[in-house]
């Protein structure tokens, strides 16, 4: 099955063990996940946010579909004093082959 890219940003409170900046309660966090429909991004990203010992609280805003092929371009556009601290080209690859799930620039609280 195709996997599209799914961006979209979810509020989290950290559980013990978390690794946020000390006196820290929780965060918002960009995510990015292929997965074949918004549903299975989302728990996707809900269960490695979970590995990460974050806990899902809610969603913060949609879901959305990111053309891979603008992909440098979104980067550039919407994160680009972190353009080197995301996946690359190549590695965007592997991670639609793999379903893989990644993080942007958490905002704590």
């Amino acid at each position: 099955m195709n996997k599209l890219l799914h961006e979209f940003t979810v509020k989290v409170r950290a559980d013990k063990g978390a690794d946020l900046p000390a006196g820290s309660r929780g965060a918002f966090v960009p995510c990015y996940a292929f997965a074949p429909d918004h549903q299975a991004a989302v728990k996707a990203a809900v269960k490695a946010l979970s590995s990460q010992h974050l806990v899902f609280e809610a969603m913060d805003g949609g879901v959305r579909e990111l053309p891979l092929a603008r992909w440098a371009g979104y980067l550039s556009q919407v994160w680009p004093e972190f353009v080197d601290e995301f996946p690359s080209e190549a590695r965007m690859a592997e991670l639609q082959a793999t379903g893989g799930v990644f993080f942007g620039p958490m905002t704590t609280f």
